[in-house]
């Protein structure tokens, strides 16, 4: 019996820690995050494939216009038959004033997204936040995704940081109806992202 206890003690341990991490690093740029060992780094001939999926329309448009990811992961291998929860970190480059911040520049993305996405609803307004030690514009949508024949209910979150000339975007996308084991596990990828000055 008491073998029993202690095994069940051990099982019930490690179903509650956190999964181990793999440390994704672009030194150049002074970008990090740490991956869930059981996620898959996607690469850039695999997230094209998965942007192809998209049905026809202003949403494939804009997703094929859109920079390719510094860094991505998915929790499943590709393909997968459902939505994959994924993470993103984007960079671009841009030629604006010091004035403009990254809440002005979500807000025209934002703009940009509602056209794509009519059907879009806030489940948190284009605020200030913090993400990777820095000071980040964020919001998270909620919207139905038309992905071939079938329609999916999403919620996608998003972090803007203006560094400099640089804007770097975190995403993470996954089903509205998505685990709470799932979500746990974004919330940990997301306070991992660091920022730092690069160079």
């Amino acid at each position: 019996m008491r073998r029993i206890m202690i095994m069940l003690s051990l099982a019930l341990s490690c179903a509650g820690a956190p999964a181990r991490a793999e440390t994704i690093a672009l030194g150049s740029l002074g970008v990090r995050v740490e991956k869930p060992d059981d996620w898959h780094v996607i690469s850039l001939e695999a997230y094209r494939a998965n942007l192809a999926r998209l049905a026809p329309g202003k949403l494939k448009d804009m997703a094929k216009q859109s920079s390719s990811p510094l860094i991505a992961f998915f929790k499943y291998t590709e393909p997968h038959p459902d939505i994959n929860p994924s993470f993103k970190i984007l960079m671009r480059s841009v030629s604006l004033p010091d004035h403009v911040t990254a809440l002005d520049i979500a807000t025209t993305v934002v703009a940009q997204m509602q056209v794509v996405l009519p059907g879009a609803t806030f489940e948190q307004p284009l605020e200030w936040s913090t993400i990777g030690g820095r000071r980040a514009a964020h919001f998270r949508m909620a919207y139905p995704l038309e992905v071939g024949a079938a329609t999916f209910p999403i919620v996608s979150e998003m972090w803007l940081v203006r560094r400099g000339p640089e804007v770097f975007m975190i995403g993470v996308t996954r089903r509205a109806d998505e685990t709470e084991a799932v979500k746990a596990e974004f919330a940990r990828v997301v306070d991992s992202v660091r920022i730092d000055d690069g160079g």
